[in-house]
């Protein structure tokens, strides 16, 4: 007999919580990136919009990803 039993649901719910604190991490990171480029810009207006507006906040991080505050001037 083995010292140590190997528990598959054990190890599954443990690959789980793992994955899931990481990727909360990566998405408050990715937040607060999106918020302090926003901020950068100048583009305080959009920040309170789409804290309160899921839709937009998805439109602001589609614009956010790969450019620069100068590719986004209007």
């Amino acid at each position: 007999m083995l010292l140590t039993e190997y528990d598959e649901e054990l190890h599954i719910k443990n690959e789980k919580d793992i994955s899931y604190s990481e990727g909360r991490r990566q998405g408050v990171q990715l937040v607060n990136e999106l918020y302090a480029w926003l901020a950068k810009c100048g583009r305080s207006e959009d920040i309170t919009k789409a804290i309160s507006n899921p839709g937009y906040f998805e439109k602001m991080l589609t614009e956010y990803q790969g450019n620069s505050c100068d590719d986004n001037l209007r």
